[in-house]
């Protein structure tokens, strides 16, 4: 995929807003006679390169128009949600294709792209590894590790509060591996009491026998 072009004016104006916003008032002031110097050098014109690099861009309008669910999915120009077509593992990216288009043929009533095969965006897992995860949240492996987080989850709960491994007032390394193998065979018996309790109801009853 090629670069997309921005043109200089846009990239002048761009660079213009950011100075203004990040250095005024900050570390690195500039007085009100600095910003006419500052444009000065912003106004030249590079247009012309333009001209040499068209084959190595892409003149296609940026992606300005794409919205972001709170779940994470782009919402097209026209405001329907687009379906997920793979990962890309080397890029790290999650691509979406338009959900009108059906092979060679877009169903859009107004088509945002001439491409073959409609319109495709891609969100980078870096922007946002919460919001835009490499396992998409919607699919059966997401659901498979979030039971498994939330087993984690209770598991600690169960060492940390239930049996007091935060309690420890231990200096010696030994007496938290005793005090840690200790809450872990507690475990182990609260999940061999679960899987078997109806064959040990009857050890339960000879254990609590009256005393004479």
């Amino acid at each position: 995929m090629k670069p997309v072009y921005v043109s200089h004016s846009a990239y002048q104006s761009f660079v213009l807003q950011q100075l203004r916003q990040h250095y005024s008032g900050g570390i690195l002031v500039l007085v009100n006679s600095d910003w006419p110097l500052i444009l000065r050098c912003l106004i030249t014109d590079l247009s012309f390169t333009a001209t040499y690099l068209r084959d190595y861009y892409d003149l296609r309008e940026t992606d300005g128009d794409m919205r972001i669910s709170p779940e994470g999915i782009p919402i097209c120009p026209i405001g329907k949600k687009m379906h997920r077509n793979g990962y890309e593992k080397k890029r790290k990216r999650h691509k979406w294709i338009c959900p009108l288009q059906r092979g060679t043929e877009n169903l859009c009533s107004k088509p945002c792209t001439t491409a073959k095969h409609g319109r495709t965006f891609h969100i980078s897992c870096k922007d946002n590894p919460r919001l835009f995860p490499e396992t998409p949240r919607d699919s059966e492996k997401w659901k498979l590790i979030y039971k498994r987080r939330t087993t984690v989850e209770r598991s600690n709960k169960r060492e940390k509060i239930d049996y007091k491994l935060e309690s420890g007032r231990h200096r010696s390394t030994k007496m938290w591996y005793i005090r840690t193998y200790g809450i872990i065979m507690c475990q182990h018996i609260d999940a061999w009491y679960v899987h078997q309790e109806e064959k040990l109801k009857e050890l339960r009853n000879l254990v609590n026998l009256p005393v004479a």
